[in-house]
C-alpha cells in the first residue's frame, strides 16, 4: 500500500498521516487516514484483505487526542515489585527474586502499552487513529485542518 497511490485514487489534494488503526483490543498495521475537503478517509490492511472507510466531515461530530495508558499495570507491577523487594530482605532467600522480575515486567509492558490516539467521532462509530511515534504538529494540523473542512461543509449550508 502506497501513500500516493492512494491519494491518486481518491483524485484530491489530502493531508495523509501514517499509523496504525485501533478498534478495540485489535491493532491493525500500515493505515492511512487522508482528508479530503468533503470526507475523511481511512484505509488499513488486515491479515485477510484491505479495508477502506469513509466519513463525510458533516457527520464528523468530534476529533481530538487520548492517550491509553494500562493503569492495571502499573499498579500490579508497583505492588509485585515492591513486595518482592520485601520478601527478599525479610527472609532472604533468593526464590523471592522472582516476584520482583514480574513486578519489573508488568512496568515494562505498562510502559510499552502507552498508546496516544486520535479520535475522530461519527454518527457510525469512532475511528481511534494510533499517533504514537508522530510529530505532534503534524497530528496538530491535522485535526486543524479537519476542523476547518468541516466548517466550511456546514457554512456551505
Amino acid at each position: 500500500m502506497d501513500v500516493s497511490s492512494f491519494a491518486q485514487e481518491l483524485q484530491t489534494n489530502v493531508f495523509l498521516t501514517r499509523g496504525e488503526v485501533f478498534q478495540g483490543s485489535i491493532t491493525k498495521r500500515r493505515a492511512f487516514i487522508a482528508l479530503s475537503d468533503k470526507r475523511l478517509y481511512t484505509r488499513y490492511k488486515t491479515f485477510i484483505s484491505t479495508r477502506e472507510q469513509s466519513v463525510d466531515l458533516r457527520d464528523v461530530t468530534g476529533i481530538w487526542y487520548t492517550y491509553v495508558k494500562p493503569l492495571v499495570l502499573l499498579i500490579l507491577g508497583i505492588i509485585f515489585l515492591v513486595g518482592g523487594v520485601a520478601a527478599m530482605i525479610a527472609t532472604e532467600e533468593t526464590a523471592t527474586i522472582s516476584i520482583a522480575v514480574v513486578g519489573l515486567l508488568l512496568l515494562l509492558f505498562y510502559f510499552l502499552g502507552r498508546r496516544t490516539l486520535l479520535q475522530v467521532e461519527y454518527p457510525g462509530g469512532r475511528i481511534n487513529y494510533i499517533v504514537t511515534g508522530s510529530s505532534n504538529d503534524v497530528v496538530r494540523d491535522f485535526i486543524s485542518r479537519t476542523r476547518y473542512f468541516k466548517d466550511q461543509q456546514i457554512n456551505r449550508r
